[in-house]
């Protein structure tokens, strides 16, 4: 079983994907606020990594929108990441 926040941390991708900033629910949210901010930086990274890696593989037959969904929420994950850090 994984950390109480991860779950809520995975969907934030999907609020900044709608024009929503993911860093005002994980500021706000009790489940959140509670953990290392640290541990949520290398969650960030993890599916940027994932959704960068994925977004480059070849289309599937079975989807065709896939790989540029995973393109999207790659970069809205590396720039929130970004944004976390202070990379920007």
């Amino acid at each position: 079983m994984g950390a109480d926040w991860v779950e809520l941390v995975y969907l934030l991708p999907s609020v900044a994907a709608a024009g929503g900033d993911p860093e005002a629910i994980v500021t706000s949210h009790p489940v959140t606020r509670r953990a290392d901010p640290a541990a949520i930086d290398a969650f960030v990274c993890a599916l940027a990594g994932f959704y960068t890696h994925s977004g480059r593989q070849s289309d599937p037959d079975w989807s065709p929108y896939i790989r540029a969904h995973e393109r999207r929420y790659g970069r809205l994950c590396r720039d929130w990441l970004a944004r976390r850090t202070g990379w920007t």
